[in-house]
């Protein structure tokens, strides 16, 4: 009896102990394979990614940004690249265009965003608003030919429908085309979307008549910036364009007497020197219907800017 249940009991303790061998066998392994595991995972991890793929995605990615911000709601053409802008720069400094005076760069055009640039050379930009007009505006085409002068013009998208071979002759001849509204009424300030109504109608027909393709990146608010509520400036941004206000003036759109030519070139020294008498000189003027002594006054006006040696320039 006695040996019965001393087998029974030696019986037990070896079940006991096989057991006990297989729990660790299993843990052993499940702590290898959970090893393994971690090992492969963090190797992965350190592994580098494909650089070629890498850039191949950076790409899309810019290109889906650039695709998204940079299209233009108001048709702005494309931005040179940096070699192509270098290459500008240097058959610039090649070809020149001897004016008698200035030396003037053939390439007379100048980004708006470099017009108040400070580099030594004094450039004059001259500006036109309110045209074209029938009778006004082929007077001064006339007088920047003679000089070989280009100019800037501030484009009534009314005007322009009521004038478009004037409108088109601005251009054929190289000069800048900026917007300055459709109607030039001040009753567009009174809220965004009347801004917005002006702004698509003045795009619109000088989109009718120069083409579909056509583009500009400047603006001039009627009666410029000054005091305008910050939204009709971002409105403006926010479609790609530029504000350009003006740092001189001829004094040819002030209410009084009818001025003399002089009187109109004084005005235009006297606001130089209020505006600290500037690198770059930005002179507002104007070929609506009544500028007749804008007319008169622009070869004095020219001969000025040349006497102090500023170049004549376009904004683009």
């Amino acid at each position: 009896m006695l040996s019965t249940n001393t087998n029974r009991q030696l019986f037990k303790s070896n079940r006991q102990i096989k057991l006990l061998i297989i729990y660790i066998l299993m843990c052993i392994t499940l702590g290898l394979m959970l090893g393994i595991a971690i090992y492969y995972r963090t190797a992965y991890k350190k592994k580098p990614v494909n650089n070629e793929l890498s850039q191949h995605n950076q790409k899309d990615v810019i290109s889906n940004v650039d695709d998204f911000t940079d299209k233009p709601v108001v048709g702005e053409e494309n931005m040179p690249s940096d070699k192509e802008e270098e290459k500008e720069k240097e058959e610039d400094k090649k070809e020149e265009n001897s004016d008698g005076t200035n030396n003037q760069p053939i390439n007379y055009q100048v980004k708006v965003e470099e017009i108040y640039k400070k580099d030594g050379i004094r450039n004059v930009f001259l500006t036109f608003d309110d045209g074209p007009t029938s009778n006004i505006t082929p007077q001064i085409l006339e007088i920047l030919d003679r000089y070989e002068v280009k100019a800037t013009f501030f484009i009534l998208g009314k005007q322009a429908e009521a004038n478009p071979e004037i409108l088109k002759m601005i251009v054929e001849k190289g000069h800048a085309i900026g917007l300055h509204s459709y109607y030039h009424d001040y009753n567009m300030y009174k809220s965004i979307d009347l801004f917005n109504t002006d702004l698509d109608l003045c795009i619109r027909s000088l989109k009718n008549i120069l083409g579909q393709d056509f583009s500009t990146r400047i603006y001039r608010f009627p009666g410029g910036s000054g005091g305008r509520k910050q939204i009709f400036k971002d409105r403006i941004k926010e479609v790609n364009l530029h504000n350009v206000d003006w740092t001189a003036l001829t004094g040819d759109s002030e209410s009084g007497e009818k001025k003399t030519t002089e009187e109109l070139l004084d005005r235009l020294k006297e606001s130089i020197v209020i505006n600290g008498n500037p690198e770059d000189v930005v002179v507002l003027m104007h070929d609506s219907a009544t500028k007749q002594i804008t007319v008169d006054a622009l070869p004095a006006v020219i001969e000025y800017f040349k006497s102090e040696n500023f170049h004549f320039k376009a904004i683009k």
